[in-house]
């Protein structure tokens, strides 16, 4: 469940991927409990949007495990990282860090992505990027 938390939280950034979103539901299927079934039997039923929109307001009432949840989405964000520029890169980690639970939201490394575009306001790319890092590798 915790990598289509991911994928929710990596739509309100702005990037779809219905394609990497399907494939983690098969997936999901394959090995599903009982208690997961009804979950996905509503994803099924759901457009994409809508099945973005449904996870969000699951995860924000969820508790995850920090740590698989946390290895998943830095290393997305890993991946993002080395595709945008640094500045469109940290105001989306903002909004990350805004879908995320309030379980997750207060704690590191996950904290760091509510300020890490602040150094930009003041020119310090240097001290961006290396706030990023921090989160990016936090779970390596």
């Amino acid at each position: 469940m915790d990598e289509l938390f991911v994928e929710a939280v990596l739509y309100s950034m702005g990037i779809s991927n219905p394609k990497g979103y399907q494939e983690v539901l098969n997936t999901l299927w394959e090995s599903a409990s009982s208690e997961l079934e009804p979950i996905l039997l509503d994803l099924e039923a759901l457009k994409y949007k809508g099945a973005m929109d449904y996870l969000l307001a699951l995860l924000e009432g969820s508790t995850v495990d920090e740590a698989v949840f946390g290895k998943h989405l830095t290393k997305r964000l890993r991946e993002l990282y080395e595709l945008l520029p640094l500045a469109d890169f940290a105001k989306k980690a903002y909004i990350v860090w805004a879908h995320l639970p309030q379980s997750l939201r207060d704690h590191d490394p996950f904290y760091i992505l509510s300020y890490a575009d602040d150094c930009l306001s003041y020119g310090d790319e240097v001290r961006c990027r290396e706030l990023l890092e921090e989160v990016m590798n936090y779970y390596s």
